[in-house]
């Protein structure tokens, strides 16, 4: 396994001030990529090239963009696909605008089966023809073994995958991707068609043979197609999306009539759904959004409208109207006690999208009489909930009958004690949740395996958990004596503390306890609060000379926090958990210690511990406290939250 597949294209800080000199190259250099690619680079994007070009003069020693021009031209032809493969864009992710895979399954295969039967090679023909680094060709592999063996296993398919870029291609023919970029993958179209990697590449996934050898991938320019030229096979399908908004008019027109002369008489062309062929005056019809179709073979499926017929002319032309059926929102219940989270869900799954959330709840209890009540085509569930969990809700109500269950959670997919069991249960799928950061693809990520959780049924099989249940492992802190968890909170919320210390239940590291206000009154509140949470808590006036696993000592902030912090924060690694809303001094005492995680209690009155917002990793339902910080311990450092 080669784990290069997830190469990431080398930003550098931008610089917005140019020299003449490197104005003057870099205008050259976007005319070289105009030549070798048609990609139309412009002035706005000098930052890009002048930062994506950085590591490659690096690499070769040279240090200005004029010098690099003078190797390029005595190095033409091993040096231009490394310049092509720099230059040209490569973001994409497996099932990328699955609204167009919803349309092959639903309009396009049951045409086209028939056509290809009566053809006789039983064989659908594909041509992914700006194939990246193959996502989008192994997600139309995966998406249709699972259903055409379903529909008619006497049909089977080929795809042919072709980049401008040498590299990506190597990458799509090596399929290996890192395990984080599979997550997005609909849990029933896995199979058991990906393997985990082993020793250095573990955290990498390969595809195996079973779906690899539906496709090939070769190298090729859209601009440099002619007719006649290879590929010059009729393909029933034609993917080029998320393309065309590099080119220019004239040259999308040029390369869309070459895609289109190699298009079978029934066959459909895709492009991205940003795109549209509109004003090209191409011989076409569209189906569906950024879908096309030869003008003959999309007029063939349209039919008259019912009703009276407007009285005919020598000029008037047939009046056709596309047959479309009305498409029900997809009901949704969505079970999570942060209030942020369901904010997000709410712009996630929108009408909008074709979908409506019906109703919400925050416990597994509240789930359970909201799902009799509305009676719901799908629910996102939580794991971490007050009085039920998502796994006790499972555990309760799951059962023959019950609507697909796709969990939306903090829980690392990779947990086997959590993330497996909920699966195991019979959840479809599993997403971790939600970020402003990450909410556009997660936002798409939610909705595709919510819809294909309908379509495939609601339990995994165990060869689609197979790969999931090779990569979870379960947590264990090491060196607890070089850890530290701070918890600090007001008076008011220690009835939360209970479920929290009842969650960890292995060894921990030393705890410090803050509670505002009592500081004249530490030595009963440890008292107190350890008959109400069940665990040892001792008071003391000032922070001890060593701290000890397991241990859990209640002190006052304004006094000890500095001195805390200069003894023990500059060593350790220090969890901060903050329970409620704090008063500013407490705020400014935690700010003291920089660099640890930081995890605020979401109240969702967005007023809560303001101070603390822009520096906090996190703002989650205390609920997840226990879990988000054994995670930290455990080796999953979390980045700071926009």
């Amino acid at each position: 396994m080669n784990n290069s597949s997830n190469k990431k294209d080398t930003l550098l800080p931008s610089r917005t001030i140019f020299s003449d000199e490197d104005q003057a190259a870099i205008a050259k250099i976007s005319t070289l990529a105009r030549e070798l690619t048609g990609v139309q680079l412009s002035e706005r994007h000098q930052s890009m090239i002048s930062s994506r070009l950085a590591k490659r003069l690096n690499e070769l020693g040279i240090e200005s963009l004029t010098a690099y021009l003078e190797y390029f031209h005595a190095h033409r032809f091993e040096e231009a696909p490394k310049l092509i493969g720099l230059l040209t864009t490569h973001h994409t992710y497996f099932f990328r605008e699955f609204s167009h895979f919803e349309f092959l399954l639903n309009n396009a295969l049951p045409g086209l089966i028939p056509v290809i039967k009566a053809r006789g090679d039983k064989k659908i023909k594909i041509w992914v023809a700006a194939c990246s680094r193959g996502q989008e060709a192994y997600s139309l592999a995966m998406y249709l073994d699972a259903h055409l063996k379903r529909i008619d296993p006497s049909i089977t398919f080929e795809i042919f995958g072709t980049d401008i870029d040498p590299e990506s291609v190597a990458i799509a023919k090596n399929g290996v991707y890192l395990r984080n970029d599979l997550k997005e993958v609909p849990l029933p179209l896995l199979a058991d068609h990906w393997v985990k990697g082993t020793g250095e590449i573990e955290a990498y996934a390969k595809a195996k043979k079973s779906l690899r050898s539906y496709c090939t991938f070769q190298s090729a320019n859209l601009l440099e197609l002619k007719p006649g030229s290879p590929p010059n096979e009729k393909y029933d399908l034609i993917f080029c999306r998320n393309v065309f908004i590099y080119f220019n008019q004239d040259q999308i027109s040029k390369i869309s009539k070459e895609l289109l002369d190699r298009l079978a008489p029934s066959g459909y062309f895709f492009i991205g759904i940003s795109e549209s062929l509109n004003g090209l005056k191409l011989p076409v019809g569209s189906p569906g959004p950024s879908v096309y179709r030869h003008k003959e073979a999309h007029e063939a499926t349209l039919v008259k409208p019912s009703g009276a017929q407007p009285k005919k002319t020598a000029s008037s032309k047939p009046s056709v109207v596309p047959v479309q059926a009305t498409i029900k929102p997809i009901r949704v219940l969505c079970v999570d006690d942060s209030p942020s989270i369901l904010t997000l869900l709410k712009q996630i799954l929108s009408k909008d999208h074709g979908f409506e959330i019906i109703g919400t709840a925050k416990s597994g209890i509240d789930a359970s009489q909201k799902l009799k009540e509305l009676k719901p085509d799908a629910i996102t569930l939580d794991i971490h909930m007050p009085e039920q969990t998502g796994i006790e809700y499972l555990e309760k109500n799951f059962k023959a009958g019950h609507p697909p269950v796709v969990m939306v959670t903090s829980v690392s997919r990779e947990n086997a004690e959590l993330a497996g069991r909920a699966l195991s249960l019979g959840a479809s799928d599993y997403v971790e949740k939600p970020a402003l950061t990450n909410l556009a693809e997660r936002g798409e990520e939610i909705r595709n395996k919510i819809r294909c959780a309908i379509l495939a049924g609601v339990v995994p099989t165990a060869s689609s958990l197979s790969l999931d249940q090779s990569f979870q492992k379960k947590k264990k802190i090491e060196k607890l004596e070089d850890k530290l968890r701070l918890i600090v909170l007001p008076l008011s919320s220690r009835a939360k503390l209970k479920s929290f210390f009842k969650e960890l239940t292995e060894k921990q590291p030393p705890t410090i306890l803050f509670i505002e206000g009592a500081k004249d009154a530490l030595p009963a509140l440890a008292d107190l609060l350890s008959k109400e949470t069940s665990v040892k808590i001792t008071a003391s006036n000032d922070i001890p000379s060593k701290l000890s696993p397991g241990e859990i000592i209640l002190l006052d902030l304004a006094s000890t926090g500095a001195k805390l912090w200069d003894t023990f924060g500059k060593k350790l690694q220090t969890s901060i958990l903050v329970f409620g809303d704090v008063s500013a001094t407490s705020s400014e005492k935690i700010l003291l210690f920089h660099g640890s995680q930081l995890i605020l209690e979401d109240l969702g009155s967005g007023t809560a511990a303001k101070a603390l917002k822009d520096v906090a990793n996190d703002i989650l339902p205390a609920t997840s406290f226990a879990y988000i910080s054994t995670e930290f311990f455990s080796g999953n450092q979390q980045k700071k939250a926009a």
